[in-house]
This record gives C-alpha cells, sequence and structure tokens, in this order.
C-alpha cells in the first residue's frame, strides 16, 4: 500500500504542473517542448505514465498515468466538459496493460490527470490533424471505480 504521504506529494507536484501550464496559458497555447519540459506528457503513445517518477506509488511498479494526448489520432470522444477515452490496444501489448493499469492506479487513488490537446497558433482546438501547439487541460475523476 502506498503511503498517504507519498500520493499528497505527487498530488502537489501535479499541482505545481498545473500551476505552471496555466501560466503559460494565459498569455499562448504551450508548445510541445514546453508540455514535455513541464512533466504533463511526453511521448508517443496515448497514455503518459513517467514510470520514473510514479512507479513507487504502484505495486506493480506501472505506476501511475499522468497524461493522455487527444489530439485526433484515435477515435476517444473528449468534449469540453465529459469525455471517454479508450484504452489502448496495439501490438504491444506489454506497454499496453501497464499504460492500462495506471490509469486504472490514477483512478483508484483519484490523482488528477493532464488532457493534451492541439491547437492552433490562436488556441482554438483542431479537431483533426497535427497542431502545432498544444492545449492542456486538467482533469478530475468524478466516479471512483466499483
Amino acid at each position: 500500500m502506498t503511503s498517504p504521504e507519498a500520493i499528497q506529494a505527487e498530488r502537489q507536484r501535479r499541482s505545481e504542473m498545473w500551476d505552471e501550464d496555466q501560466r503559460i496559458q494565459q498569455e499562448r497555447p504551450l508548445t510541445a517542448d514546453e508540455v514535455r519540459a513541464i512533466g504533463c506528457y511526453n511521448g508517443a503513445r496515448g497514455m503518459w505514465r513517467d514510470k520514473g517518477s510514479t512507479a513507487h506509488l504502484t505495486k506493480s511498479g506501472n505506476g501511475v498515468c499522468l497524461g493522455v494526448s487527444s489530439r485526433g489520432k484515435y477515435e476517444d470522444e473528449i468534449g469540453e466538459e465529459t469525455g471517454t477515452y479508450d484504452y489502448p490496444v496495439t501490438q504491444a501489448t506489454t506497454y499496453d496493460q501497464g499504460d492500462i493499469a495506471a490509469m486504472r492506479a490514477a483512478l483508484s487513488v483519484g490523482m488528477p490527470l493532464f488532457l493534451i490537446r492541439d491547437t492552433n497558433a490562436r488556441g482554438d482546438l483542431l479537431v483533426r490533424g497535427k497542431g502545432t501547439r498544444r492545449r492542456v487541460d486538467r482533469v478530475e475523476f468524478v466516479a471512483q471505480p466499483p
């Protein structure tokens, strides 16, 4: 069982990331490099679990999901207030299972996630295609798993 102190420290770390995201987004959309530097997302997969920073929070060592990318590549249905994000099903089934376990770990401890989406230079969300800028939203779970 992960200590409440370790969970709270991770929540605080994410809160600091959110503050930095917001500081920049008040002026303009973030660049992909800024999103990676802040730490709320990295990599080419749809889920980012930052095992180096969160593996100690889970018995499995898979870590706790930190961010998800919804940039038109998959069939996610993400709106302004609600959405669905499908678990991955790729040829890399071991990675998929680790990502799914990390998402479930985030849900089980009520950890907020970062939702990364593409925007244009003004910050308008792009529905299709790859954007040059990123919009980062904070996602809070509203229901605990059964």
